[in-house]
């Protein structure tokens, strides 16, 4: 059988959203799952380095919706993502290499942690 990332990635959020719909049932989720078995899961790939290896690597991986945020070194590497996913680059770690964003949206610490809470799973690459 071939493993196919998006049979993982489908597995996962239906297990995950059942889960917490068990924990609602049972009372003692007082938090609202942040998704169901009904909605499409979002990755989130957060890069670390600014490796120029890592994007073949992580491209073929980048589902529509999927959202890709470069952090430190990884800013180096926003030309390398002009796809389908959305590209965030943390305005902080523009600011201290003096590099201008010439692609995707810069963020700042609050709108990544945002990110984290909307998108699931969030993997790191480094």
């Amino acid at each position: 059988m071939i493993n196919r990332p998006w049979d993982w990635k489908q597995r996962h959020c239906l297990s995950t959203a059942h889960r917490c719909q068990q924990r609602k049932l049972a009372g003692n989720f007082s938090i609202q799952p942040r998704f169901s078995p009904f909605e499409a899961c979002m990755t989130m790939h957060i890069l670390l380095s600014g490796s120029v290896q890592l994007p073949p690597q992580i491209l073929p991986l980048l589902a529509d919706g999927d959202a890709v945020l470069l952090l430190g070194d990884g800013v180096y590497l926003q030309a390398h993502f002009r796809s389908r996913a959305q590209l965030y680059l943390r305005q902080q770690d523009l600011q201290q290499r003096g590099i201008q964003a010439s692609t995707g949206q810069t963020i700042s610490d609050e709108e990544w942690v945002a990110l984290t809470l909307t998108h699931q799973p969030v993997v790191s690459w480094s």
